[in-house]
């Protein structure tokens, strides 16, 4: 589980900070919502995304199936402020959203955003995020969302594999060796025992 674990942050980190370095973003946000509880996969923010931020976070996507992009000077900001309120508001220049779904319910949502530089008035467009770059980040952050449940479906499949060999070899009741598993065991044991003899 905990080698899952490493390459599932393994990925989602060199992923990001990819992202990040091509298209010099400062801040990055993801998190997971699942049966149990949300998790932050990612999180550079320097914002503390506990249980109310996530919690929050949901709901001021839920009418924003699609995402949505906002800038200080986008006339929809103020439409916007109760998600980028979760963040600091006034160090953000520009803001992306994207929520990713899957049969119907929410699994993820990032966030992407672009700090206030030094110098207001020399900000280039690149500062200035629009809806042709809500389509990039729309497709780059369902994309690795997409690779992340390929992923843990792989290692689930991998656990059910581990789980269904081992009651093939134990007891299900005591949750000792049965026949095959003590034949299994020993024929291992033949094998050890033949290799140190011949070395």
């Amino acid at each position: 589980l905990d080698q899952h674990m490493d390459d599932l942050h393994s990925l989602v980190n060199t992923a990001i900070w990819n992202l990040l370095n091509y298209f010099e973003g400062d801040a990055v946000a993801y998190i997971r919502y699942s049966d149990t509880e949300p998790e932050v996969l990612f999180n550079n923010t320097g914002i503390t995304l506990g249980e109310e931020q996530v919690t929050g976070i949901r709901k001021a996507v839920r009418n924003y199936a699609e995402g949505f992009v906002v800038s200080k000077i986008s006339d929809n900001y103020y439409e916007h402020l109760d998600m980028v309120s979760y963040f600091k508001t006034n160090e953000i220049c520009s803001f992306v959203a994207v929520p990713c779904y899957g049969k119907d319910h929410l699994e993820a949502v990032f966030v992407f955003y672009v700090r206030m530089k030094d110098n207001l008035h020399s900000m280039t467009n690149r500062y200035m995020l629009d809806e042709s770059d809500l389509n990039i980040y729309r497709l780059l952050f369902r994309e690795l969302n997409n690779s992340v449940n390929r992923l843990l479906a792989n290692n689930k499949i991998k656990e059910m594999n581990q789980q269904l060999e081992q009651n093939a070899v134990t007891d299900m009741l005591t949750g000792l060796y049965n026949r095959s598993g003590m034949y299994r065991e020993a024929k291992k044991l033949e094998l050890r025992m033949k290799n140190s003899r011949e070395h």
